[in-house]
């Protein structure tokens, strides 16, 4: 059971006899900082976060103008008791911060909660971000059935978590048209309708990742305004959900002897930005194939892996994103 924290007595009082009116203000306050996000994915992210913040505050009996630096401290620490990871922490504390900016500016409070927290990585505790290597990533690959409709839908499904380092919300997001054979380039390329910050970008599809799209397009009998991964074999018009990339990663590594908590689309995409680099990738390139915004957060997925094109892990990149050779 949540122990309760003792809000301010003016604060509370203030609550008590403020009513909706309060309330709203807290709430106009953060439909504020959502009208700024440019995508819908963002937008659902602040949602998750402020919700939570707010779920705690309501388990210790705190109203959000009633909130003080003790009481957004011991949020951040209950968070960190359940186990989630510093950059999701201090993603947290950033949401709430420009919440109760917001309340500051509107007069709503006299000061900031969060103005003196911030979020470090304990002594010993060590990132959670799991890895996955390339022996892994292709028993996974290798579990599925692709004499069925559905075993080939997930198979090209998780090849995508891969092999493009799209997110989960550009991934469900992609239509037949999207796979273009002949992009700005000249070469195979995929239109991404949803990427990173809602923009639309367009990327170059290894000839692996092109052959075996159009290969499930034809299989299934898919149309150009079609979703290429659609929910069901009866109903090719609705997309598969965000969630169920997660659980079909999960339900291929359970039948691969995968550990579950490996098997996520995050941790696919680090293992795929880790063997680029290895294979001879430079980084901006990377960058670029997994739409970052800067280069500092693709060191990040990298780690300290160097070039090393003999590498025996290298193998499936190189057939995802072979290296370009001189003159070509």
């Amino acid at each position: 059971m949540t122990e309760q924290l003792p809000p301010s007595t003016a604060l509370a009082n203030l609550v008590r006899y403020g009513g909706e009116d309060l309330r709203q203000k807290v709430e106009n306050a953060f439909l504020r900082i959502l009208t700024r996000l440019e995508s819908d994915e963002s937008r659902g992210t602040y949602r998750a976060r402020w919700k939570g913040h707010l779920e705690f505050l309501h388990a210790n009996g705190i109203f959000p103008i009633a909130t003080e630096v003790s009481h957004v401290a011991r949020w951040l620490e209950d968070m960190r008791a359940r186990g989630l990871a510093t950059k999701t922490r201090r993603n947290c504390l950033a949401i709430a911060r420009l919440v109760y900016k917001e309340l500051v500016v509107e007069g709503v409070i006299p000061l900031n909660p969060t103005r003196e927290l911030s979020v470090r990585r304990h002594q010993g505790e060590k990132g959670r971000a799991p890895r996955v290597t390339m022996e892994e990533v292709q028993k996974v690959l290798a579990s599925h059935d692709l004499t069925t409709w559905l075993g080939r839908r997930n198979h090209l499904t998780v090849l995508y978590a891969i092999g493009t380092g799209l997110r989960k919300s550009s991934i469900v997001a992609v239509h037949v048209e999207d796979v273009r054979e002949k992009g700005e380039s000249g070469k195979p390329a995929l239109f991404v309708r949803k990427a990173k910050g809602g923009k639309q970008v367009e990327l170059p599809m290894p000839a692996m990742l092109f052959d075996a799209t159009k290969a499930w397009i034809a299989h299934a009998g898919l149309q150009p305004t079609s979703p290429l991964f659609p929910k069901s074999f009866r109903d090719g018009t609705v997309a598969i959900k965000k969630a169920t990339i997660g659980r079909l990663l999960k339900e291929a590594a359970a039948r691969a002897g995968v550990a579950a908590p490996q098997a996520t689309p995050h941790a696919f995409r680090r293992a795929f930005a880790r063997q680029l680099r290895l294979r001879g990738h430079q980084m901006e390139d990377i960058r670029l194939l997994l739409m970052h915004s800067s280069i500092e957060e693709t060191r990040l997925y990298v780690g300290d892996v160097m070039p090393d094109a003999a590498g025996g892990d290298a193998i499936l990149a190189e057939a995802l994103h072979p290296v370009k050779k001189e003159g070509e």
